[in-house]
């Protein structure tokens, strides 16, 4: 599947995970020197906080195990307690958004055997909401 405009290829590892740039998952999969050249990290932004909690640790599991050693990955996570069903745009559509402690996401990190390069928390005033940013690396 292609982004238009941007032409950016990506797969769908599943109905929760994240999606990753097509040229990353080939890499992963391929002998082929020029496709296997690209070293693109996945970035997970606003994508896994729809992910419900009783299975966040396995979609971040799928994800540890796609990457290289020493591979990054850049995830935003909401940051808070439990779980919410809302309509953040008005448009009569409610999601699904989990909220996680810091402590509680750096565990499962920990666990997958991520290494936390960076954390950042962002609040985003109109949205009420503060997110953070990790990059990580296996």
């Amino acid at each position: 599947m292609a982004c238009f405009p941007t032409g950016l290829y990506y797969e769908i590892l599943s109905s929760y995970t994240v999606l990753l740039p097509r040229r990353f998952l080939a890499s992963r999969l391929t002998t082929n020197p020029a496709v296997a050249s690209s070293n693109s990290p996945p970035l997970a932004i606003s994508s896994l906080i729809h992910v419900p909690k009783s299975n966040f640790r396995n979609e971040i599991h799928k994800i540890a195990n796609l990457l290289y050693p020493s591979g990054i990955l850049l995830i935003s996570m909401l940051l808070g307690e439990g779980e919410t069903e809302e309509d953040p745009h008005d448009k009569g559509v409610k999601r699904h958004f989990s909220h996680f402690q810091k402590e509680e996401l750096e565990a499962i990190f920990e666990e997958e055997t991520f290494i936390i390069l960076e954390s950042k928390e962002v609040e985003v005033e109109r949205m009420n909401k503060t997110f953070v940013i990790y990059v990580l690396r296996t």
